[in-house]
This record gives structure tokens, sequence and C-alpha cells, in this order.
């Protein structure tokens, strides 16, 4: 999985990386065989007026060509990864299930109308009466 991490209109210290990095090792951790790429993008969007300005935004890019992005705004930066990054995970999650639940159900009903299926007498199913 390889991270780039991008803060914009911000200044904060190398410490804020590793952060980004260990929450998103943390949640995405377990899916890294299936993720190409995660862009965290970080920006102020008042500036220095503050309030609720603080913007995450990740987008995972999977193997072989879908993604994911999830955005989240809060007032303090922290608040903002740790949301994004759980928001990420689950968003995964969901994505990989739906998945594996749409080849399950081809591969069942592949099973269900195979004209090439034999029977316990040696004849193909579809010919036993």
């Amino acid at each position: 999985m390889r991270l780039d991490i991008r803060i914009q209109k911000v200044d904060l210290p190398k410490e804020v990386n590793r952060y980004i990095e260990r929450r998103l090792r943390f949640c995405l951790g377990r899916f890294e065989t299936r993720i190409r790429r995660v862009s965290v993008r970080i920006f102020d969007i008042n500036g220095p007026r503050g309030g609720a300005d603080k913007r995450c935004r990740i987008t995972v890019r999977l193997i072989p060509s879908d993604s994911i992005v999830v955005q989240e705004v809060n007032a303090d930066l922290f608040a903002a990864i740790d949301r994004a990054a759980e928001r990420a995970g689950q968003a995964l999650a969901r994505k990989l299930h739906r998945a594996r639940d749409l080849r399950t159900q081809r591969e069942s009903v592949r099973r269900l109308v195979d004209p090439f299926e034999h029977s316990a007498e040696g004849r193909p199913a579809a010919q036993i009466s």
C-alpha cells in the first residue's frame, strides 16, 4: 500500500504525517493486498480565521481499477483524520463484501444451470427426468 500525503495551506509538524500513516495502516491494513494507493489531502479551508475548517480527503485506489473517496471536515485536524480513516475502512469493507456476494451469487447460479454437470448415474444432468 503506497501512501501519498499532501498538506496544503497548513503548517504542521512531521509528526502529523506519521500519525496519518499510523491511522491508515490501522483502518486499512487488513485490505492491504487489495489497495494500490492511498492519497490523503489535508486542507485548511478558512486559513487563520478558524472554525470547522480542517478538511481531510482520503482517496483509496483499488486493484484492479476501482476507487473510494471519503471526506471529513472538523475544527480539530486529528478528529477529521480519525473519522475519515474510519469511514474509508468501512466503505472499503462494504465494497469488498458486495463484490464477494455478487461473485458467490454468480457462481451459485452457474452451478444450478450448468448443462454439462453429470448426475450420479453418469448421464448429463440436463437429460434426467
